[in-house]
């Protein structure tokens, strides 16, 4: 009782964007006119349809029906085997519905778009862009990365020359520019170069762009080291002119009144001493001499001996501290520790991890050659081959960043202050891998300063 069907080919092949058809017979192994019912079901819903719907089938006869296939030309249906079953429900007998199962082969197609950002480069001694490949067909496509420049103005290079575009996403691709020759002075210089993208199984690409060469010496610089020297010359001239007067006029000024009141402390010792003494030898006189003596007790106040012993030296006062002698000259021979040059650099390290219990890591590790320390301010995540696992930067031991490899094919990070990996630091990363069967091979570009 209920329905058989079958299908003259099991596996039908469909080019995306195209629509290809086959047929379907029901057959009705019941007793009484049967209708069932067809619809779809299956990963390839969206785009298989069954008409008519419905069929109307007498005892041991059999209706056909038509099946179309209708992939869109797009990266979310991907090239391969998508399996799709038939469903016929009958309307008189529900045990005696059936499924019939089948697969589509969704034939690949390759579409890759390439652009540069920024559109030109600039810089006096380097310039940097980024490839952006977006694959919009529906299989992965491996793709290589060329700088060329007929001119041979400029050496590029990429820390990745060979990418895998996988469908549905955009890889990004760092190119590094140098110029062979560089200027001090003088007019931009615009060097043209050529980046070829060379898809596996598709036409090559070529992006023109160009690198905008600016002088090592900016143009605004000559004229501030011009503002400065100025600057510097006023400064000097007002020093000796105005202020440098001031000071010492300020400071003789200070040291005339510090003599004037050393001199009068002196007068008013010396009227002491001479009333003490004349008091002295009024004592021993007596009454009826007072008048006499006090005429020989004047003489000794004005004596020059007692003038000498009290004055003070008029080189020792001169020599009073001022506020302008307190102020000490910077020692001619002092300088200031100069800061350590900082370089431009940049790494990558690429990890061959085996599958590992969770929780385990291999590790690859980047030392700076020269034991310098490295300030990074760029980070690009490479996992090409869409490995599983989990990826971690660490500072020697101390974990930085974890990563799930999952999440991402190239990712890009910018930092405003840098990371910090101090001399003698190693730059590590660690990899879980979590595949079956193959190694994980993630890699981590590294750009920065050093010194």
């Amino acid at each position: 009782m209920g329905a058989t069907t079958s299908l003259p080919d099991e596996q039908v092949s469909v080019a995306p964007g195209d629509s290809v058809t086959c047929d379907i017979e029901v057959h009705n192994d019941g007793q009484v006119v049967d209708r069932f019912l067809l619809d779809v079901v299956g990963d390839a819903t969206d785009w298989v349809t069954v008409s008519p719907a419905s069929v109307s089938v007498f005892p041991g006869e059999s209706e056909a029906a038509t099946i179309t296939f209708s992939p869109p030309k797009s990266s979310d249906v991907l090239a391969g085997e998508v399996p799709f079953a038939v469903r016929v429900m009958s309307s008189e007998d529900t045990e005696g519905s059936t499924v019939h199962e089948g697969t589509v082969l969704v034939e690949e197609y390759t579409e890759i778009e390439v652009e540069l950002v920024p559109r030109t480069a600039r810089g006096a001694r380097t310039g940097r862009q980024q490839l952006v490949i977006d694959n919009k067909g529906n299989h992965d496509v491996p793709a290589e990365v060329r700088i060329v420049d007929p001119e041979d103005q400029l050496a590029g290079r990429t820390p990745t020359p060979a990418v895998r575009t996988a469908p549905g996403t955009a890889t990004v691709v760092l190119l590094k520019l140098r110029p062979h020759k560089r200027f001090l002075r003088g007019a931009t210089k615009t060097l043209p170069y050529q980046v070829d993208v060379l898809p596996q199984g598709a036409d090559p690409i070529t992006v023109d762009s160009a690198l905008v060469q600016d002088a090592m010496i900016p143009k605004w610089l000559i004229p501030l080291v011009a503002l400065l020297v100025t600057a510097a010359v006023v400064l000097t001239v007002l020093w000796f002119t105005l202020f440098k007067p001031v000071l010492a006029s300020t400071a003789r000024t200070a040291a005339a009144e510090q003599n004037a009141a050393l001199s009068s402390q002196v007068s008013e010792a010396a009227a002491k001493a001479s009333q003490a003494e004349q008091a002295a030898h009024a004592d021993e006189a007596g009454p009826s001499s007072s008048a006499a003596p006090s005429a020989t007790l004047i003489a000794p106040t004005t004596t020059p001996a007692a003038t000498q012993q009290q004055q003070p030296n008029p080189a020792q006062v001169n020599t009073v501290p001022s506020a302008a002698a307190n102020t000490a000259p910077a020692p001619v021979g002092a300088t200031t520790a100069a800061a350590p040059a900082q370089a431009s650099t940049d790494f990558r390290i690429q990890a061959s991890a085996p599958p590992a219990a969770v929780g385990a890591y291999t590790i690859a590790t980047y030392f700076d050659p020269a034991r310098r320390t490295v300030n990074v301010r760029d980070l690009v995540l490479e996992n090409p081959s869409g490995d599983v696992g989990l990826l971690q930067i660490r500072r020697g031991n101390a974990v930085l960043f974890s990563f799930g490899l999952q999440n991402f094919r190239d990712m890009d990070y910018h930092f405003v202050q840098p990371i910090v990996f101090p001399s003698g630091t190693p730059v590590v990363i660690a990899v879980s891998c979590q595949n079956t069967g193959k190694l994980c091979t993630p890699a981590v570009y590294f750009s920065g300063t050093a010194g």
